[in-house]
């Protein structure tokens, strides 16, 4: 009877008391396969453990939602990666990118997904600078750009991404990882947004460039930062909090 009202009764309240009664595996698998209600059937996936009903859910379930909690207990890398490749989801395809982690479908994920959140999340695991470098430079996201700037090594596409990406969140993160000492001093100069200029700094060494943000930046918190690098070390109080601008708080 508990099966029977989990799979069909009109209430919610009815069949989620159902559901969490349920003891057995098997009505378990009987509602998550034949229940009529995704809040019952996503309720019964979180308890049911045979690998090929989670992967067989994962695949075909018609609520977006079931199928993303399916995919997080789906272990076969085959199912995952049909998952990562076709579901019409993107926070399934994008749960199934973060199981696989590595590997030539997730690679293609990165370059491909229609979604820049399964995008993000594939760059987040992939180490093929190649693949880094091309979405660093052409991803029409400044989210999956800014992720792969983060993981990339190539000084030559970092200098490129810190001077001409046109998001500042992007530029910031890549001339944090600049060591060249020309860029560090041209963007702490000239980048048009404050929170780029004070990254800049954080590596800049040239005093004479130093003394001239601390008397001519437009920004009070970079003109501030620009001269407590010209102090010595033991004039910066301990744990003193560092200056730093409205604007560098991160869109949503």
């Amino acid at each position: 009877m508990l099966a029977a009202l989990a799979k069909r009764d009109r209430h919610m309240d009815v069949r989620r008391t159902a559901v969490r009664n349920l003891t057995q595996p098997g009505p378990l698998r009987d509602v998550l396969l034949h229940g009529d209600y995704p809040d019952a059937r996503a309720m019964a996936v979180r308890r049911v453990v045979e690998p090929s009903v989670l992967e067989t859910v994962a695949a075909s379930d018609p609520s977006p939602r079931v199928r993303q909690l399916a995919a997080q207990r789906v272990r076969s890398r085959e199912v995952l990666g049909q998952i990562a490749a076709s579901d019409p989801a993107w926070r399934v395809r994008q749960v199934a990118v973060t199981r696989l982690g590595r590997g030539p479908v997730v690679a293609e994920a990165a370059k491909e997904d229609p979604s820049w959140q399964v995008r993000r999340a594939a760059v987040e695991r992939i180490r093929d600078e190649e693949v880094l470098a091309h979405r660093a430079k052409w991803d029409k996201a400044w989210q999956v750009r800014k992720t792969a700037i983060g993981r990339l090594r190539d000084a030559t596409v970092l200098g490129n991404r810190a001077k001409n990406d046109p998001d500042w969140q992007v530029r910031q993160t890549a001339i944090r990882r600049v060591r060249d000492a020309a860029l560090l001093a041209n963007r702490a100069q000239w980048d048009e947004h404050p929170g780029v200029r004070m990254a800049a700094l954080d590596g800049l060494e040239d005093r004479t460039v130093l003394a001239r943000i601390a008397q001519t930046d437009s920004d009070e918190a970079v003109r501030a930062a620009a001269v407590a690098r010209l102090l010595p070390p033991a004039a910066a109080a301990p744990g003193a909090p560092q200056p730093e601008p409205d604007s560098r708080r991160e869109r949503g």
